[in-house]
């Protein structure tokens, strides 16, 4: 495995000492430590993206600064779209919440008209039987010709 010290890395790759020294701080490169001397591995400095050996064209470098620079002018288009898109979806959510309190207000109001329309039916439910229960108070009390007349009445009624 060929290793580099920092200096004879930085040369190879011509970049600083200092930049490769705080690459290696932060963790984005691995070393190893021999005999007291950080020694960076060839692999290590190809998987960074760093071209060992031989210098790099001035046409390959731009080439590839321009397309990391339209890359993060990508990226930074749609996180400038983000705050827009949580602002549509705050929207929307509080759309639906606003929908679905007006459906239980109306899904109540109908068990409400629902419930009264029941306790009138039954109401009126009550004063039939209690009709019928006061005809048959009269019934049983009437003799036979109040009977006859009660019932020409009740055919007369039912009739019209």
């Amino acid at each position: 495995m060929e290793t580099y010290t920092l200096r004879e890395a930085a040369a190879a790759t011509g970049t600083s000492q200092e930049a490769l020294r705080k690459r290696v701080d932060r963790g984005t490169i691995r070393s190893v430590k021999r005999e007291g001397v950080r020694r960076i591995p060839r692999s290590e400095l190809e998987r960074a993206g760093l071209r060992v050996g031989e210098p790099a064209e001035a046409g390959d470098v731009v080439r590839e600064l321009t397309d990391t620079i339209r890359r993060q002018e990508q990226e930074l288009a749609a996180l400038r779209a983000l705050p827009e898109r949580v602002e549509d979806v705050r929207r929307e959510r509080e759309q639906e919440a606003e929908r679905r309190a007006e459906e239980a207000q109306a899904a109540a109001t109908a068990e409400a008209e629902a419930r009264q329309a029941v306790e009138a039916e039954a109401e009126a439910a009550g004063q039939a039987v209690a009709e019928a229960r006061a005809w048959q108070g009269r019934v049983a009390r009437a003799g036979w010709r109040e009977r006859r007349r009660m019932l020409r009445e009740l055919r007369a009624e039912r009739a019209a």
